[in-house]
C-alpha cells in the first residue's frame, strides 16, 4: 500500500474494473488516499508539475457516500476539464465533505492507464474497524 496523509491506498485490477482500497486513521485520510490512488492508476505526475486547487463540496451523511461521490467528482473533472485530481486538501467531513481538490493539467503528465469511466457502488464501503478506517471503491475503466 502506498502511504500519504496518514492514509494508504492499494490498486487492484479486475479486468475492466479497478478497485481502490484505502485505509487510514479517519475518513478524511481515506478520502485523500482514494484521490491519490485514482491518479496513480492513470498517470505519472512529476514533482515539477504545476498544481492548483479547486474548491470541493459534496453532500452525504455516510462516509461511503462521500467516497463514491469524491471519486466520481474526480472522474468528472478529468472528463470535462482535463484536470487530474492528485490530492485532497483542507478536507472536513461533517454532514458532507468540504475541501479542495489538488489538480494538475492532464497535458502536463505522462498518462499510462485507461481513463476511468465511473465510480460504482458495487462493493463500495468505508467504515471503522478496530480504531482504523478501511474501505474500497470500484472504478469502471
Amino acid at each position: 500500500m502506498a502511504s500519504h496523509h496518514g492514509g494508504a491506498f492499494e490498486l487492484v485490477g479486475r479486468g475492466s474494473d479497478l478497485a481502490i482500497r484505502v485505509r487510514g486513521p479517519d475518513p478524511s485520510a481515506c478520502l485523500a488516499s482514494a484521490v491519490e490512488g485514482l491518479a496513480a492508476s492513470l498517470a505519472e505526475v512529476g514533482s515539477g508539475v504545476e498544481r492548483r486547487r479547486v474548491p470541493l463540496r459534496l453532500a452525504g451523511d455516510r462516509p461511503v457516500d462521500l467516497l463514491v461521490s469524491l471519486v466520481q467528482e474526480a472522474i468528472l473533472l478529468l472528463d470535462t476539464e482535463g484536470l487530474l485530481a492528485v490530492g485532497l486538501a483542507a478536507a472536513t467531513v461533517d454532514r458532507g465533505l468540504s475541501g479542495e481538490l489538488v489538480v494538475v493539467d492532464l497535458d502536463d503528465v505522462v498518462v499510462h492507464g485507461d481513463p476511468p469511466k465511473a465510480a460504482t457502488w458495487h462493493d463500495a464501503r468505508l467504515d471503522a474497524s478496530e480504531g482504523r478506517w478501511e474501505g474500497s471503491v470500484t472504478v469502471d475503466l
